[in-house]
């Protein structure tokens, strides 16, 4: 479960929302796979991923006792502004 809620931060971070202010955190829905994770946007969520013409969010998660870690990488073309 918390695990969940890193993946849903992580991806709120890749897409610079503010979520005081821009969304709320079911506009982030992480959907486990078998060996992966998918990410479904709706909102403004949704809306920030096609103004900066993202393709794609890539999920990973890790965790030990301690700590839980989740990197989240939107992936696009150069051209489409995602880099810039």
């Amino acid at each position: 479960m918390l695990g969940l809620f890193a993946g849903k931060e992580a991806v709120s971070k890749a897409l610079f929302l503010n979520w005081e202010q821009e969304f709320v955190w079911r506009d982030i829905e992480i959907i486990r796979q078998n060996c992966h994770y998918d990410v479904a946007l709706s909102g403004p969520a949704k809306r920030k991923m096609r103004k900066i013409n993202g393709k794609r969010i890539l999920l990973a998660t890790t965790y030990c006792p301690d700590y839980i870690i989740a990197l989240a990488i939107l992936t696009g073309d150069e051209k489409d502004g995602v880099y810039g």
